[in-house]
């Protein structure tokens, strides 16, 4: 039983690296309908390692949000160093300005949370929906806390509730038209 199990963690941490059923059924000596069953019944467990493996990859590349937050301060800390020590007589100082201004918005944008992903205002609920799923992705990778994916989804739920309302108004209007003209 102990073997067992031993294979079927081997099968998720390999599945969760995203290697193929007959990969795996060479490697661990298993079918691959056993393949297919275990990817079915520990989906949940292969895409645990594959978020801890990505977490892990945006930690060691500085793809966490404060971490992106201190890289680009750090490089407009150099830029601004930079500019401060030329004489501007031989630099394009527009070359080094615009690349300030950049990092600039870079980072105000990693500060305010701004990520450029407005809803239009006549967004659809598949729209909405996809928003949901940019936040809890967004979540999980630590690009925003828990009470700020709280408020985006707060709003987002007020635009899918304003969607319903509309949509019910839309429906009792033709209902009502429908009624006038049977009259």
């Amino acid at each position: 039983m102990a073997q067992r199990q031993q294979t079927i963690n081997q099968f998720i941490l390999l599945r969760a690296q995203g290697l193929s059923y007959d990969k795996i059924s060479q490697m661990l000596k298993i079918s691959r309908g056993t393949c297919s069953n275990w990817d079915s019944k520990y989906t949940r467990e292969i895409a645990d390692h594959k978020a801890a493996e990505l977490n892990a990859l945006y930690d060691e590349y500085f793809m966490g949000h404060k971490a992106r937050i201190k890289r680009l301060g750090g490089i407009c800390n150099k830029l601004d160093e930079e500019i401060n020590r030329r004489d501007f007589s031989e630099i394009p100082l527009e070359k080094l300005l615009d690349l300030r201004l950049k990092y600039g918005e870079a980072l105000k944008q990693e500060h305010t949370g701004e990520t450029g992903g407005a809803l239009p205002a006549d967004a659809t609920p598949a729209q909405i929906l996809q928003s949901f799923i940019l936040i809890y992705n967004r979540t999980r990778t630590g690009e925003i806390t828990e009470a700020q994916a709280r408020q985006e989804i707060t709003m987002l739920v007020g635009c899918l509730k304003a969607i319903d309302a509309g949509e019910t108004q839309r429906k009792i209007a033709e209902l009502e038209a429908l009624l006038m003209q049977q009259q």
